[in-house]
């Protein structure tokens, strides 16, 4: 097995090991009853998105939105949102949140054809993530990772 060939198999464990961790992430800060929402989950619709086979995961290994640009060009409705893990994410979370405005911004004035998308994100910094890690969540990684969530607003 030569070094390119390591490599790659080392990526393919580490996205593995992500898209375990982001789904319990879901099931335990999403999908769980919160007491101060008598007992409403945090986002009534993940459970069944994740049931149903309706979610995607793609990664950004580099500065580059080319990943994030062409999931928007030609968005695959067989998902319900595709969760994009930014492994080369802006430091500042204000930069980061502003560059997902931007998109919106860019999707809302026809950039896409498509006016029906929209972008949330959270980076490693944001206070709610600080909370959302409370004991019940365990996280299998040693990396840092920001987050994209595109979706269709209907």
């Amino acid at each position: 097995m030569d070094m390119v060939q390591l490599e790659s198999l080392n990526n393919d464990n580490q996205e593995d090991s992500i898209r375990k961790e982001i789904r319990d992430w879901s099931k335990v800060t999403l999908e769980a009853p919160i007491k101060e929402l008598n007992g409403l989950s945090g986002c009534p619709y993940a459970k069944k998105a994740w049931a149903n086979n309706k979610v995607d995961i793609a990664f950004k290994r580099s500065e580059s939105f080319d990943v994030v640009y062409q999931i928007l060009e030609s968005f695959n409705d067989e998902y319900d949102l595709t969760i994009v893990v930014d492994w080369d994410y802006e430091e500042d979370p204000y930069m980061f949140h502003q560059r997902v405005e931007a998109i919106n911004y860019s999707i809302a004035h026809g950039a896409y054809n498509d006016l029906n998308l929209w972008v949330m994100s959270s980076h490693p910094e944001d206070d709610s993530n600080q909370e959302a890690d409370g004991d019940e969540f365990v996280q299998h990684n040693d990396c840092d990772y920001a987050m994209m969530y595109i979706q269709r607003l209907d």
